[in-house]
Order: structure tokens, then C-alpha cells, then sequence
């Protein structure tokens, strides 16, 4: 199946029906609604969000739909079934960041920093990129073949934590609000969110950094012997989730009125503290102290610098 081109057919089928049928009267609220977000969000006009992906993805018609869930529903009778595949997929997707994990000849294996699901890609239809540079898009599936649809913007390794931070908190929020929220229905609700959280690219790409201290990473590394319990311990902790695990390593991320103050890593026989500045290493370490005791062992602090990030 020819993705590439599937990918065009149905983008000038979809943009058609969009402005040249009758719910084109939307139109002037979707224009406000967007031009209205990129201002409170504050959105740098480098990001240049792109109004069509955004309109044919993300914006609710008044009936509930998006419009690329209107035009499947209003045109499939006139689809070929490997349009109709490709567009079922298209209505599902959602905007994520995905970090390139491993490169295996002319593919990527891509994670998904959210979801923790992976997907490979082929490189052709990408930029060059390093192990662990980040892209932020939609990945549809079609046919056992994963491809990225509309704009992808690419993103250093060195802005992971920034926006995974203040991403992860965002969603607890939305959780203790809502109940139960998947991380998928989390992320296809606030594509905007996103975009706020990476338009601090078109500030780094646009201009030197002033302060590069502001990168740096303040960490302590533990001795520990029993990650067992030293999980029971976190599990008992409502400030204290875990973000993932990947094989014998876990990651957590420590919460203060709703900020996330740290990520504490175990792996094997350590536990790493992880943290954005000297001061909240310090408050963190005595937390870790105090509640672990004598499971863990201090081993060594150290700072990893803004130009080993990059």
C-alpha cells in the first residue's frame, strides 16, 4: 500500500469537502477558537501551529465530530476501501512526542514518551536525527506499516524532561478531575496543551541560550540492595507514581502541589534522584533519606551540564 500517496489523496478530499461544503459556516468559529488559543497559550509564532492540521484533527464541530469524522461519515460511500482504512486510522490519531529509541538500517524505532508504545518508521521520510532526538506528530498504523501524518517538528533530547514534566502533570490533574482518563484520550483532548509545552523550541532554535545552567540536571546516585521494597515504600506514597517500567528499571516521578519536584530511576542496584536545580536535589535527598533510611546508601552527587545534553 502506498502510504505517500494515500496520505495526499485523502488530505485534498478532506480539505475540499472542509471549505467548499456546507459546514464551511464553522469556519469563522474554528478561525477564533484557534487564533483565540494561540494567544493565551502564548504560542511563539515560530511554531507556526498549522491551522488546516489542526482544523481537520482537532477541532470539535458543534455536533461533537471532528471534521475528518464528518467527511468519513458523509463521503465513505465514495471511498476505495484502502482510503477508508487509511482514513480510520487518521481519525483515530493524536498528536505525541516520540523519541527515536534505536536505528536499525533504514528504519527508527520511535517511543512514544507518553504511552511508552513503540513504532518504527522509516528513516526517508524523516530529517536526520541522533538516538534519542524527539518528533513531535501523528503515527498512524496501516497494514502492519507505521507512518507519520501532517507536520512533524523536531525536538533535542535536551528538552525531554521540560516538557515531559510539565506534560505528566497536567494529566494527574485531568485524572483527579475526570477519574479515569486514558493517556490516548488525554492527548487527542489537549493537542494545544502540547503545543504550548514544545513551542519553547522556536526559542532555542531562534536564538543562543543566555543561561545554560537552566538545562543542567542536579542528581544523586543511592546504593541500594532491595528495589523491592524500596517499591513497596514508593506504592504506599500518594506523592509518589510511577511513570513507567522497562525491564528491571522503573521510573517515578515525585509530586508537590501538583509540581513534580523530581524523577527517581531504580535500576539494578541504584536509585538515581533527578532534579532541575541544586537546591530541590537537596530538599529531594532529604525526603529519600528520611523516608527510605538504611535501603539506600549515598554514593555520589553530580551535575550533568547543559553541553553533554546536546
Amino acid at each position: 500500500m502506498d502510504l505517500d500517496k494515500l496520505e495526499i489523496v485523502t488530505e485534498e478530499k478532506i480539505l475540499r469537502f472542509v471549505f467548499q461544503g456546507s459546514i464551511k459556516n464553522e469556519m469563522n468559529d474554528a478561525k477564533q477558537l484557534f487564533y483565540n488559543q494561540i494567544d493565551q497559550l502564548n504560542i511563539s509564532d515560530v511554531m507556526m501551529v498549522d491551522f488546516n492540521d489542526w482544523l481537520i484533527y482537532d477541532y470539535k464541530m458543534a455536533e461533537g465530530k471532528t471534521f475528518i469524522e464528518k467527511f468519513f461519515e458523509v463521503k465513505n460511500n465514495e471511498l476505495s476501501d484502502s482510503e477508508k482504512l487509511f482514513i480510520k486510522e487518521k481519525c483515530q490519531s493524536y498528536l505525541s512526542i516520540y523519541e527515536l529509541k534505536e536505528l536499525k538500517g533504514d528504519f527508527g524505532i520511535f517511543e512514544d514518551i507518553f504511552m511508552k508504545n513503540e513504532v518504527t518508521l522509516k528513516l526517508s521520510d524523516l530529517e536526520q536525527m541522533k538516538e534519542h532526538d524527539l518528533i513531535f506528530t501523528r503515527i498512524i498504523s496501516v497494514s502492519d506499516e507505521y507512518k507519520a501524518i501532517g507536520e512533524i517538528i523536531y525536538i533535542p533530547e535536551m528538552l525531554k524532561k521540560t516538557i515531559e514534566r510539565n506534560v505528566v502533570v497536567k494529566y494527574q490533574e485531568n485524572k483527579e478531575k475526570y477519574k479515569f482518563v486514558s493517556w490516548k484520550d488525554f492527548l487527542r483532548e489537549n493537542s494545544f496543551l502540547l503545543y504550548k509545552y514544545v513551542a519553547i523550541i522556536g526559542d532555542l532554535i531562534n536564538r543562543e541560550v543566555e543561561d545554560e545552567e537552566e538545562y543542567d540536571v542536579w542528581q544523586s546516585v543511592y546504593l541500594i540492595k532491595e528495589m523491592n521494597k524500596i517499591k513497596d515504600v514508593f506504592k504506599k506514597e500518594k506523592n509518589i507514581l510511577l511513570d513507567f517500567e522497562e525491564n528491571k528499571m522503573s521510573c517515578f516521578n515525585l509530586f508537590e502541589a501538583e509540581e513534580i519536584l523530581a524523577n527517581i530511576v531504580l535500576d539494578n542496584n541504584r536509585l538515581e534522584i533527578e532534579c532541575d536545580s541544586k537546591e530541590m536535589r537537596e530538599e529531594v535527598k532529604g525526603k529519600m533519606e528520611k523516608k527510605l533510611g538504611e535501603l539506600i546508601h549515598h554514593y555520589k552527587d553530580e551535575t550533568i551540564k547543559f553541553e553533554d545534553l546536546i
